[in-house]
């Protein structure tokens, strides 16, 4: 009898040890760095709120990278363009694809005022995690 209480609290220990390690997944951190994707320039990532301002008629195409960071892993970054979200407040100002097309990120100023743009990522892999960040767009004549 002594044995199996050996048995289970040995079993107990392995138990807890994977769990307390397979922990080091909620260590990482990643935020979204949005881009000028001709140009290169950095608009917005997850700390500063980015601004645009654009022509009527005039598009202007996204390049969103997806920065994470992990003790035990480091840090990777990958193209997330395909796989992100957009959201406009204002589709009679500016007007954003989606990731159902092939003109995800794909800005083009529709009216004269300010939108703006919500750029978000979910990963599959955390359903708790959001990575998101704006852009405000200003429309000029």
């Amino acid at each position: 009898m002594r044995i199996i209480s050996y048995i289970v609290a040995l079993a107990m220990m392995v138990l807890i040890s994977a769990c307390e390690g397979g922990s080091g997944e909620k260590d990482a951190t990643s935020s979204l760095q949005v881009y000028n994707n001709a140009t290169g320039a950095l608009i917005a990532d997850g700390t500063t709120r980015g601004a645009i301002t654009m022509n009527v008629g005039d598009t202007r195409q996204l390049r969103v990278m997806r920065r994470v960071t992990d003790e035990d892993e480091g840090t990777t970054t990958t193209n997330v363009t395909t796989d992100a979200d957009y959201n406009t407040s204002d589709e009679d100002v500016v007007s954003i694809g989606d990731n159902q097309t092939a003109f995800a990120g794909l800005v083009t100023a529709t009216g004269l005022g300010t939108a703006i743009i919500e750029v978000k990522f979910h990963d599959p892999e955390d359903p708790t995690q959001n990575d998101n960040t704006f852009i405000d767009i200003n429309v000029v004549p």
